[in-house]
């Protein structure tokens, strides 16, 4: 049986599953999951900083990088989730979440 090793979210919001020895991108980094120890596994990624990209949560909570656009974010200030918008200027990137909650 695979361990599964770590929740990530896709550029588009949706939760990804990555198992022991798969690859797979952050949205900012590219990682690698591996089992520390028997039944633990973690991800080593590369160390890059991402300022051109906005990172958020999901709204599973499950954090990823966005680049400019909109995208469904969890707005931690408020505690809900929302329709944001990642915004770029100078190659600073910033989440912008004005609209209001979104509830299912």
């Amino acid at each position: 049986e695979e361990t599964p090793c770590y929740l990530y979210a896709d550029e588009k919001g949706k939760t990804k599953r990555a198992n022991d020895g798969d690859s797979y991108n952050d949205g900012c980094n590219n990682c690698r999951c591996m089992e520390v120890e028997e039944g633990v596994a973690g991800g080593a990624c590369t160390k890059m900083a991402c300022p051109d990209k906005c990172s958020y949560k999901n709204w599973n909570l499950v954090r990823g990088y966005a680049k400019k656009g909109k995208i469904d974010a969890y707005d931690e200030e408020e505690g809900c989730p929302k329709q944001c918008k990642c915004k770029v200027k100078k190659g600073r990137a910033t989440l912008k979440c004005n609209s209001p909650c979104i509830y299912f």
